[in-house]
């Protein structure tokens, strides 16, 4: 598992008892769609789980393990965390970040549609 400031409740400004809780589900029972990505996780697949508080504001959600690791990878990164993470489905417009993703988590890029660019 991925170990990071976030998981560690240090991941950025917030309230009094605000925290996080990650957790890996070998097989969810059902299908959910990915915070990350915004594809189907299927019925039977791995994800990753997670709650918590942030601002007083209780949130809930799963993610694929590869886009969870991607969206962790970039934070570190870049350092944005908290209400600056990347959620990749809503934020994913600048080039760079475009190319990071196709180089560094393909899994990822295939599912948000992301091709490499053809030189002409």
């Amino acid at each position: 598992l991925l170990a990071s400031a976030w998981d560690s409740g240090l991941g950025g400004p917030g309230l009094m008892g605000d925290f996080h809780n990650h957790r890996t589900i070998k097989a969810t029972r059902k299908r959910h769609v990915c915070e990350q990505c915004g594809k189907w996780i299927e019925a039977g697949s791995p994800a990753e789980y997670e709650t918590g508080s942030y601002f007083g504001e209780f949130y809930s959600g799963h993610q694929h393990v590869e886009c969870r690791a991607a969206g962790i990878a970039y934070a570190e990164m870049s350092g944005c965390w908290g209400e600056d993470f990347m959620w990749f489905q809503h934020q994913l417009e600048d080039p760079d970040d475009k190319a990071w993703l196709l180089e560094h988590h393909p899994v990822v890029a295939e599912r948000l549609g992301l091709e490499h660019e053809v030189a002409e």
